[in-house]
């Protein structure tokens, strides 16, 4: 996996929540976003990150990279 720097601010906002337990709705909420947008921030990190075809669900992949460190947000 790659460095942060890859990733747009947005994306990088919505790992973050996700690395901190925030739900996809939680996310929507507070960002102020639709529940898809979120979800599409998240395949747009997923595909920026390289990780196509190397899972069907990015959510858990990429929270679980943030959270060990494999992935840098900001």
């Amino acid at each position: 996996m790659t460095e942060g720097a890859l990733l747009t601010p947005r994306q990088c906002e919505v790992l973050t929540l996700a690395s901190r337990g925030f739900s996809h709705q939680q996310i929507a909420l507070k960002l102020g976003l639709h529940r898809q947008t979120v979800k599409n921030h998240f395949w747009g990190a997923y595909n920026r990150l390289g990780l196509e075809g190397q899972r069907r669900r990015p959510f858990p992949a990429i929270v679980r990279a943030v959270r060990t460190g494999q992935i840098t947000l900001g």
